[in-house]
């Protein structure tokens, strides 16, 4: 649900009118999925096994924004099982964060 803005993500829940404020509880302006997945102090060693596991398997130096997305809904360039492996590293970071939990 992230890539959809449709998330328990503060910034997610503020669009929706579910809270007051999109702040992170870093202190950061806004929790997005951008946000959570490549910048939130807060998850810097989780992250730093996410892009460990990725590096094997996409260009990290592409890892960005509009690219986040595509990795998120898997990329039609891809065979499925890369897609699966990529879903699957981008799962065990969400959990190992503890954020949803």
């Amino acid at each position: 649900m992230l890539c959809v803005a449709f998330s328990q993500l503060n910034q997610h829940l503020f669009q929706h009118h579910c809270i007051d404020y999109p702040t992170c509880k870093c202190g950061y302006h806004s929790e997005t999925t951008e946000h959570l997945l490549l910048h939130c102090k807060l998850y810097t060693s989780q992250r730093s096994i996410l892009l460990l596991s990725l590096s094997n398997m996409v260009e990290l130096q592409h890892l960005n924004k509009s690219t986040l997305c595509s990795y998120c809904y898997g990329g039609l360039h891809h065979s499925h099982l890369h897609n699966c492996n990529i879903f699957d590293i981008v799962q065990t970071f969400i959990h190992c964060t503890g954020r949803f939990s």
